[in-house]
């Protein structure tokens, strides 16, 4: 991909490809470019982006078949998974978590078929209660009111390691809750001094 293009935004029918020119540099026009490490389409849709994680997720699946049939406990493979895996798949979902039903799902067929591997014997909600997971989509929207709450209490990014308190309510074989204490601005002395939120890591 070359360093300057020209994408056009446009949520009706795509626009014939047109010339344009600065000085004497030809910029191509392109229908999708990867930004940071996400996939931005000029009709404004993230088929694109999904595909792409979903294939990319998809392709690291064999790494974890091999090392389950070299032995790996259930927890080893949990830990592969979130490294090498659910990394990808929810990688800068705050920007793209909005997204329709059939996309959700094709994402959310990833971790069904980890899950299958690490437990072949039961169905897929069993297997997230054994792990201690959430579903793909309930993730991403954690992670968005998450962001929106750092975004809104912007002291919360000079957090030191005094607000970071674990739960005793600890997941199967995930990482535990991490609890997060926000000082909020402006509050009344009836209201409490502190926001909490939640995010799995």
């Amino acid at each position: 991909m070359q360093e300057n293009v020209n994408l056009v935004f446009c949520s009706i029918a795509r626009l014939p490809p047109a010339l344009l020119l600065v000085g004497s540099f030809l910029i191509e026009k392109v229908f999708y470019y990867k930004l940071l490490g996400v996939h931005l389409s000029d009709n404004l849709t993230w088929n694109e982006h999904v595909t792409h994680i979903v294939k990319k997720g998809s392709k690291r699946l064999y790494a974890l078949r091999a090392l389950k049939k070299c032995g790996l406990t259930d927890r080893q493979s949990i830990l592969v998974y979130c490294s090498i895996i659910r990394s990808v798949l929810k990688y800068a979902s705050p920007v793209w978590a909005g997204l329709m039903q059939y996309l959700s799902d094709h994402i959310e067929s990833v971790q069904k078929r980890t899950l299958r591997i690490i437990f072949p014997t039961v169905y897929y909600e069993e297997a997230l209660k054994k792990s201690g997971f959430i579903s793909l989509r309930l993730r991403r929207e954690d992670a968005c009111i998450t962001f929106l709450k750092f975004l809104f209490f912007p002291a919360a990014t000079q957090l030191s390691a005094a607000y970071y308190t674990h739960t005793q309510n600890r997941m199967p074989l995930e990482q535990e809750n991490l609890f997060l204490c926000l000082p909020v601005q402006e509050r009344t002395d009836s209201e409490s001094s502190c926001c909490v939120i939640s995010a799995k890591m």
